[in-house]
């Protein structure tokens, strides 16, 4: 949510976007992972010695956590990189009307 910024207007008028989807794709890959440690987690059997409980069932919660804060982190850059990238584009067309 840091990374990216909306449009704004530059001082010869023009709509600049200087926003990338590198920290998008950067955080949905955190997500992902985040994911996979939920999974990981959640998928854990007995140990040998007959516990239920292991320290891999604790990995979810972590995991679920890195999951929904980069998910919805990366949910937001998109939104704004998508937004940005719009106005770039429609910017000269409103100039002619």
């Amino acid at each position: 949510m840091i990374a990216v910024r909306g449009p704004r207007t530059s001082p010869t008028t023009q709509v600049v976007c200087e926003s990338t989807y590198a920290p998008p794709v950067i955080d949905a890959a955190l997500a992902i992972a985040g994911a996979a440690l939920l999974v990981w987690g959640l998928t854990g059997r007995e140990d040998p010695e007959g516990h239920t409980a292991t320290a891999r069932d604790f990995a979810a919660v972590p995991g679920g956590v890195a999951m929904a804060t980069f998910g919805i982190s990366s949910a937001y850059g998109f939104s704004t990189v998508a937004s940005c990238k719009q106005a770039v584009r429609e910017a000269p067309l409103r100039g002619r009307k």
